[in-house]
């Protein structure tokens, strides 16, 4: 039986402490799982339907094997996870969420669960591009129109300020996209509800859009791209449709905001999703540990594995909600899943946003492993502080004598052709540093020197290497032997390296008086 969750609550533009309106009850679990249906060819109108009445596994599964598997197309933007709730729409509504793909010019930083009110510590990752070719989407709704009469009406727009107060400016970047003749309730199906991949290649509703809305990141709402969906199947309440809901709206008393937002179903999930619109956009070398890397965030086997992410730290878990037969009870503007910033409590929250993915042409050179274990007082992970609270700078290691930021471990090269190099940066300006690789890790960090690692295990010291202007390679062009060698981590064969370098800092005046400090650390699966 279905249970209905929080209402959708109007978005006012007042301060908080003015009273929230809300609307009726709309947001419903679904019963079992999303089952693919296979992917839409636009320019054939015809389908691929591979895995049809087969089930998903919601929030850990998108799309399947398909003709968009064999192109180059990968991930710009991702928010599939957590899909166990969906809407239900009226006849003529159309909602309108945001949405964000990062330019080049976009900010590297961490999002903060446990920052106070949740949200105030938003997500972002730096694009490869700053425009982005969209060869096609995902989507996910549920239906209750018979058998595969469901039209869906679907628009992107490059860039939105999603205030809310009027709809996006016509005409969209890509769309109106008319998809007629989809599923609904079926015999093998009786939910109706549906995860689809939509094929934009060789059609002309392939699209191209700027990263951040203009190509540039700006710190601004209108870095957010939108996008609207309606069902003009819908023609009463015997044939209503919606998309489906993902994020983290199995929270209602989960540990990091009790008592606040979506009621859990079962009650004994507490699971989170995290990510500023309830998805975890990361990407190989992303400075935020404890990130659930692709695939897992997301979906399996299509696109291809890994690609460039999106982020959405603009999305402010709001919605336009406008038309419809009968009307928005408080009429057209800005809804929200329960949770954006204000909406009462110690813990604000939480965040979601409708089920989209987006596929585009763009072949981004990927970091070969990513960063974790930073010193910065931010991760939740790590839980060991750095002696006497010398945080870095987000992303760093603890703090120095000489440089409050702290010092930072990346790589760079590939697992496949055997040519990563680690590069230490932001160390002391001349002298040594020490790099070592550990077999295991301590999640929750340990004390090393003036610093705090999570390498642990069997360790072995890879190469001393001498520092030039604070920073330092290894394997750098002395070096004879490649890295995965001498931490023996043979290529293909499936081990995790995890890296650290350590350097001295003795400094008599400095907070704890140790002589040596590390960088953030590093971790490869070869």
């Amino acid at each position: 039986m279905h249970r209905s969750l929080p209402a959708l609550a109007l978005c006012l533009a007042v301060t908080p402490a003015l009273a929230q309106r809300h609307e009726t009850d709309r947001f419903t679990p679904i019963s079992g799982e999303p089952q693919y249906a296979g992917v839409y060819h636009v320019a054939t109108g015809t389908w691929t339907h591979g895995a049809m009445g087969s089930s998903t596994s919601t929030g850990t599964v998108g799309g399947g094997v398909s003709g968009l598997a064999a192109t180059s197309s990968q991930i710009l933007y991702n928010c599939t996870s957590g899909a166990t709730f969906s809407t239900s729409m009226t006849p003529g509504e159309i909602f309108t969420a945001s949405g964000r793909v990062p330019s080049t010019s976009s900010p590297e930083s961490c999002w903060n669960p446990f920052s106070i009110p949740v949200g105030s510590a938003m997500g972002s990752v730096q694009g490869c591009a700053d425009s982005y070719a969209v060869e096609g989407f995902q989507l996910g709704y549920c239906s209750q129109v018979a058998g595969n009469a469901t039209a869906i009406q679907v628009a992107f727009y490059q860039s939105w300020n999603p205030v809310c107060s009027s709809g996006p400016i016509a005409p969209p970047t890509g769309g109106p996209i008319n998809l007629a003749a989809f599923p609904g309730v079926t015999a093998g199906n009786p939910s109706g509800c549906w995860i689809v991949d939509i094929d934009l290649t060789a059609s002309s509703q392939a699209f191209t859009m700027l990263a951040d809305g203009d190509g540039a990141y700006s710190a601004n709402t209108d870095d957010a791209f939108a996008w609207s969906i309606s069902f003009p199947s819908i023609l009463g309440p015997s044939t209503t449709a919606g998309p489906l809901i993902a994020g983290c709206p199995v929270d209602g008393t989960g540990p990091s905001h009790p008592g606040h937002g979506w009621i859990n179903d079962p009650p004994t999930v507490n699971v989170e999703h995290a990510g500023y619109d309830g998805t975890f956009f990361d990407r190989h070398g992303s400075p935020c540990a404890g990130n659930v890397e692709f695939p897992a965030n997301g979906a399996i086997g299509l696109p291809l594995p890994g690609g460039e992410p999106g982020t959405d730290m603009v999305g402010d878990d709001g919605f336009r909600d406008e038309g419809g037969t009968p009307p928005p009870a408080n009429g057209a503007g800005c809804y929200f899943f329960g949770g954006p910033l204000g909406s009462g409590g110690a813990f604000d929250g939480p965040y979601s946003n409708f089920y989209l993915e987006l596929y585009g042409a763009v072949v981004c050179t990927l970091p070969p492993g990513d960063e974790f274990c930073a010193g910065d007082g931010l991760d939740p992970l790590v839980t060991t502080a750095c002696p006497c609270a010398n945080f870095g700078f987000p992303g760093n290691g603890c703090a120095t004598s000489f440089n409050p930021g702290g010092a930072h471990l990346d790589a760079t090269g590939t697992v496949f052709n055997d040519d990563v190099v680690l590069h230490g940066t932001e160390m002391n300006s001349t002298g040594i540093s020490i790099y070592v690789k550990g077999d295991n890790v301590a999640p929750a960090g340990l004390l090393l020197g003036d610093g705090v690692t999570c390498v642990d295990g069997t360790l072995i010291r890879l190469r001393q290497k001498s520092l030039l202007g604070g920073e330092s390679f290894f394997p750098d062009s002395t070096d004879t032997i490649t890295l995965s060698v001498r931490g023996a981590t043979p290529v293909g064969s499936g081990l995790t390296g995890y890296y650290h370098v350590y350097y001295r800092n003795a400094a008599s005046s400095f907070c704890p008086p140790a002589t040596f400090n590390g960088t953030s650390n590093y971790r490869i699966t070869w």
